[in-house]
């Protein structure tokens, strides 16, 4: 199995059935074929990635299984999005404080970045854009310009 993808094949393994054999909806086997049975991490109760069946932590809402208690805590954020915008009227959440404080600063933050380019009439001259790096992009791609830092104005 590569390492890269073989946990999430694991993941998705142990989602179709049981290591006792029965599938999650109490029926037979159903391991793919493509799995053989001695290479079968529910059965042999081990991975490559080093997650053991009897050491994972499923995760109560999609059945994922985490390989440790920080994984498991980390995994459930997803599903609660427990980091709420503070902002009257937006029902935004999200899984991560970073990207709460990011949609809080670009949604209805009042500072906003402009391309200052000569003769520009692209949007981004007018409206703005809530991250710099949106309009160095557009400086580098529509102006042909190397350093957009001195065309990018913030206002």
């Amino acid at each position: 199995m590569n390492m890269d993808n073989g946990f999430k094949q694991w993941v998705a393994m142990s989602a179709a059935y049981s290591p006792a054999g029965q599938s999650a909806q109490g029926g037979e086997d159903s391991r793919p074929e493509h799995v053989p049975e001695d290479q079968d991490p529910l059965i042999n109760g081990d991975s490559q990635d080093g997650l053991a069946t009897s050491n994972a932590l499923p995760c109560p809402e999609c059945l994922t299984l985490l390989a440790t208690k920080k994984k498991y805590t980390a995994h459930l954020k997803k599903h609660t999005r427990p980091f709420k915008c503070n902002v009257a009227g937006c029902n935004a959440s999200f899984a991560l404080r970073k990207d709460r404080d990011r949609h809080t600063k670009e949604q209805h933050g009042s500072t906003r970045w402009h391309c200052n380019f000569p003769g520009c009439t692209y949007k981004l001259a007018r409206d703005g854009a809530p991250r710099k790096a949106n309009v160095e992009r557009h400086v580098r791609s529509w102006h042909k310009v190397r350093d957009p830092a001195p065309y990018c104005q913030r206002r």
